[in-house]
């Protein structure tokens, strides 16, 4: 079984456009650039957001890109970065141009969301939680996501309705 060594979870995005991508992730949101390492396969440019890392991938050659968006296709669809004052961000980033899949929302009492697409389409959710419970459970399945099926109105991205 999964024997965990540290208290998070790293993710690889493999991008497009690699001078485009680290302005959005240092630039628009402010990560931390902690190394660069040439691998077999390209570059990958690591960045830190509290004990987890984001590593974007600069292939030597691009992949066939998959459909973007919440609900548009199967496996990693998201990225949810739990933070302390979403409004706050929420405003930089306005101010900055970041385009809003959907803007700060309560998904239930005590946690709110909003989601923003980096420049090459992929979804970052961040999320904001009253107590460390209701951030654990932000992310979990009945959350307050629910297929259209469910009979809860309300749009959102991918066919997903907010409840």
């Amino acid at each position: 079984m999964l024997q965990p060594a540290k208290d998070s979870i790293d993710v690889g995005i493999f991008v497009k456009d690699i001078r485009t991508m680290l302005d959005f992730y240092q630039g628009t949101l402010g990560l931390e650039k902690t190394e660069e390492v040439p691998t077999a396969f390209g570059t990958i440019h690591r960045f830190r957001h509290g004990t987890s890392d984001i590593k974007l991938m600069d292939p030597k050659e691009i992949p066939p890109a998959a459909p973007n968006g919440f609900g548009k296709r199967l496996g990693i669809g998201y990225l949810t970065f739990v933070i302390k004052d979403l409004s706050g961000l929420c405003a930089a980033l306005k101010d900055k141009g970041a385009e809003f899949t959907i803007p700060e929302t309560e998904i239930r009492p005590g946690t709110r969301i909003a989601m923003i697409k980096d420049p090459e389409g992929n979804i970052l959710p961040g999320v904001r939680a009253s107590s460390p419970q209701a951030a654990k459970m932000a992310a979990l399945p009945g959350s307050g996501w629910k297929r259209p099926e469910a009979g809860v109105a309300g749009p959102a991205p991918g066919g997903y309705t907010i409840s």
